[in-house]
């Protein structure tokens, strides 16, 4: 498959290291320890808003030419719906090195600067992860089309989708965090900064987090939903506070620029998507951290910002 995708997209030479954990965790920290990037050592959990991850795409060369993808063997299986999860999985899973390495080729990450620092960089980033999720959700289930296929109301075959596997689950997801983490949850974070019950390290690297994971989580729900020609997620949660507020206006800004460029392309095709996806997260998402009360001053050094805080737009 990767062979094939590679191939389809002109992608440059790329070198997998594909491993099975029985301890999941403890070998992706392993990796995560010898990985060649700068600055603080990343400390691997499996927890993510809406549930746990159960593989890890991890680079071993600064322009992605060299990638170990971690799974948790714990949840594969050979066969039935747990054999084609799996099938799904893996592929999903080996569409990312493609759009790593296509990003790479692009010359889009030229002046790029990793891991993000600025709010900014935050905001560029998470869009270009939510992006990659959704489109290798999208490549995925083509994939499992291939190789699983499921029954027709008369009885007939017909390839299977991600939609036959996952069903709302996503956007059950969602919901969930809507109401766990985002609101209240959000403006009671700003609110427990301002009365001195946390600091601004644990609200700031709070809200970057969630903002981010709730991306991811929004992008998988959004290509399931697609996929089985169903509502997106922000349609069936609009009449949330969460959704109204805040991850609404973010995320149906996204798929207006990602609705043009879903498919994984060449790495001028991906470059360019990339480049605009960036360029709009950078409005909206600092916009709604802006109604949320976080403001920034960029200082001289990459460094030097300030975070100003003030009372949530209620």
């Amino acid at each position: 498959m990767l062979e094939g995708f590679a191939e389809t997209f002109e992608t440059a030479d790329i070198h997998v290291d594909l491993l099975f954990a029985d301890d999941f965790v403890s070998a992706t920290q392993k990796v995560l320890d010898v990985a060649p990037w700068d600055g603080a050592p990343t400390v691997f959990d499996t927890e993510r808003l809406g549930g746990e991850t159960v593989a890890k795409n991890i680079d071993l060369s600064s322009d992605s030419s060299h990638v170990a993808v971690l799974m948790n063997r714990q949840i594969l299986a050979p066969d039935g719906r747990g054999g084609a999860h799996t099938i799904f999985l893996l592929a999903h899973e080996l569409t990312h090195p493609i759009l790593n390495r296509l990003r790479h080729q692009s010359g889009i990450l030229e002046n790029v600067m990793f891991p993000s620092v600025t709010p900014i960089e935050f905001a560029r980033s998470v869009a270009r992860i939510a992006a990659d999720e959704y489109r290798a959700d999208r490549a995925a289930s083509a994939v499992l089309g291939h190789f699983a296929t499921r029954s027709t109301t008369a009885g007939e075959p017909e390839a299977m989708t991600v939609w036959d596997l996952m069903g709302s689950g996503y956007t059950d997801q969602l919901s969930d965090v809507l109401s766990a983490t985002i609101w209240p949850g959000w403006p009671d974070l700003i609110t427990s900064y301002r009365h001195h019950h946390v600091s601004l390290e644990r609200l700031w690297s709070g809200i970057v987090s969630s903002t981010d994971q709730t991306l991811t989580l929004l992008a998988h729900a959004q290509a399931v939903a697609d996929i089985g020609d169903q509502p997106g997620p922000v349609e069936v949660t609009r009449s949330h506070p969460g959704t109204e507020r805040y991850i609404g206006p973010v995320w149906s800004s996204l798929m207006d620029v990602l609705d043009q460029h879903n498919a994984i392309g060449t790495a001028d095709v991906l470059g360019v998507a990339d480049d605009q996806i960036a360029d709009i997260a950078e409005h909206v998402v600092l916009e709604m951290w802006r109604k949320l009360g976080l403001t920034f001053t960029l200082g001289d050094e990459r460094e030097d910002y300030f975070i100003h805080v003030s009372d949530s737009q209620q």
